[in-house]
């Protein structure tokens, strides 16, 4: 896990919750790096004056999406990218997984190797997937060149069905009809062109996600974190951040 400590996210998530819904409610640091005095998980009051030294970095996280914080530099706490950031993040959180529209470059990241939307299951790795749609939910692999053909079993009792990919094709609906996603449901993926079967346990979220805040603090309740990491980088601000004057 990159940057962050499991009791750190699970404090983040507690914090999220907390100031999800409150107006006053400032950022959170969800990434830290090189300082003691912004560790991931606090929370951070409007309009803050955040102080970095050269060689530290956090990363915050409001309603409108992450900034990037690099010292040296003593920054202010706002995040900008008015309605088109806004638009970014409904659009984010509003793409089942089912189409295939980008919205917006990912920041820091290689964009080959993770889904382009956070609600799809990444088939080459196992973990807790965190699901807002399961009647169109979709799987996806990182590697396209050559179609295959892998095999999901229902750890529960064996059921099985397949879940084909065309050559080119990154992402294929799940076979709800023979196979549903439920919340707790555990599923074994094997074949295709996996060293080793990988287990994906599903988390069906409680309602449709509506806030940032909200969506990561359930995400990271229910153990979700390659999604949780994948929507930081997903939602952050595209513009540079500028110390403060």
């Amino acid at each position: 896990m990159s940057w962050t400590s499991r009791t750190s996210l699970r404090a983040i998530a507690a914090l999220a919750l907390c100031t999800a819904g409150a107006a006053q409610a400032g950022s959170i640091v969800v990434r830290s790096a090189g300082t003691k005095a912004y560790p991931a998980g606090k929370v951070l009051a409007d309009n803050a004056r955040i102080v970095l030294k050269a060689g530290e970095s956090v990363t915050i996280l409001d309603g409108k999406g992450t900034r990037v914080l690099n010292g040296p530099g003593t920054f202010s706490t706002v995040v900008g990218g008015g309605v088109a950031q806004e638009t970014r993040v409904r659009n984010i959180l509003g793409n089942s997984g089912t189409r295939t529209a980008r919205t917006g470059a990912i920041r820091g990241t290689d964009v080959k190797s993770r889904p382009p939307s956070i609600w799809q299951a990444d088939i080459s790795t196992g973990g807790t997937i965190c699901v807002a749609t399961p009647e169109k939910f979709s799987a996806w692999r990182p590697s396209s060149t050559a179609a295959a053909t892998y095999t999901v079993t229902r750890v529960s009792d064996g059921k099985s069905a397949p879940l084909a990919f065309n050559a080119a094709q990154t992402y294929t609906l799940w076979p709800v009809a023979t196979l549903p996603v439920t919340d707790g449901s555990s599923f074994r993926i094997s074949g295709g062109n996996l060293a080793a079967p990988v287990t994906l346990k599903f988390a069906v979220m409680g309602a449709a996600p509506t806030g940032l805040e909200s969506t990561i603090s359930e995400m990271m309740s229910r153990g979700c974190t390659g999604q949780y990491e994948l929507l930081i980088d997903m939602v952050s601000v595209m513009e540079p951040a500028v110390p403060a004057s």
